[in-house]
């Protein structure tokens, strides 16, 4: 089953549920906002107080950051993030089986992505959903000229608490602490015990969360960067759309393409980052 439903304020989502799984997708961003597998608990963090309007970001989810990620390389004063997390999205129905669910949302180039961003496109996202979620971003070059792009799916995990859990699958990765823009190693399962702002690199192996007695696999293809942010205590005060605990059950485990590992596609060409998450 899926159905269109709307916030009081006209916000517009899909509920889907099938056998398997309970899903939420806004069309703004194509943003998925509730994941429930119905054999485990929720993996899928959503603050409280998060906006649900047109124009503003979602804070939780798994936000679509395209087609820059982070500040504009060029311009600040160009959207964090890109455009597509407020744009919003056509979409299609492809399955809607007893324990399968598999949607399409579109979004093209118009003449307000034009003055952003100077390149004709089309961007499909294709959500699959049963007992784990796959999702994959597809990129059309539509111009006549090249263009490159950086991406990434923003995903917030809900974990009982941060401090106990253990993300595995980064030992002996370099990354980057965009903290003191410095590079180290990896030298052991990451545990979070503060702010955390990293990107690891030459990463094309599966991550895993590690809370308690609940495992999170996090299969990604077409990356080789993996960004981690958790804002801790003094950040998570000064954002107006988290409570000032939240980072305790919060965990961001970002699927992207970022620095070097960003993407060149030609006229007519495409290309896919996809992430499986069970």
């Amino acid at each position: 089953m899926i159905r269109l439903e709307q916030f009081e304020n006209g916000f517009e989502y899909l509920e889907l549920e099938n056998e398997l799984c309970k899903a939420k997708i806004a069309l703004q961003g194509a943003h998925l906002f509730s994941f429930d597998p119905k054999s485990q608990k929720p993996i899928i963090w959503l603050s409280e107080k998060s906006h649900f309007k047109l124009g503003s970001a979602i804070r939780g989810g798994i936000p679509i950051c395209w087609p820059w990620f982070g500040d504009h390389s060029d311009d600040s004063t160009l959207p964090k993030h890109g455009f597509a997390r407020t744009s919003l999205f056509d979409y299609e129905i492809l399955k809607d089986e007893k324990a399968l669910s598999q949607i399409k949302f579109v979004l093209k180039s118009s003449k307000s992505s034009l003055t952003l961003w100077p390149y004709a496109f089309e961007l499909n996202v294709i959500f699959t959903l049963c007992d784990t979620l796959h999702i994959e971003l597809n990129t059309k070059n539509c111009d006549e000229k090249s263009f490159s792009i950086t991406q990434g799916f923003h995903t917030y995990f809900k974990v009982s608490n941060v401090q106990k859990t253990s993300i595995l699958g980064i030992e002996n990765k370099t990354y980057l602490d965009f903290l003191v823009k410095k590079d180290f190693v990896q030298d052991r399962p990451l545990v979070i015990d503060k702010e955390v702002d990293r990107i690891y690199k030459a990463i094309s192996n599966d991550i895993e969360i590690v809370d308690g007695e609940t495992q999170i696999n996090i299969k990604t293809r077409g990356s080789n960067s993996t960004v981690i942010w958790n804002p801790w205590i003094e950040k998570s005060k000064t954002m107006s759309d988290m409570s000032i605990d939240s980072y305790k059950n919060m965990l961001c485990i970002e699927s992207a393409n970022v620095l070097d590992d960003f993407k060149v596609i030609k006229p007519d060409e495409s290309c896919s980052l996809s992430v499986t998450i069970s």
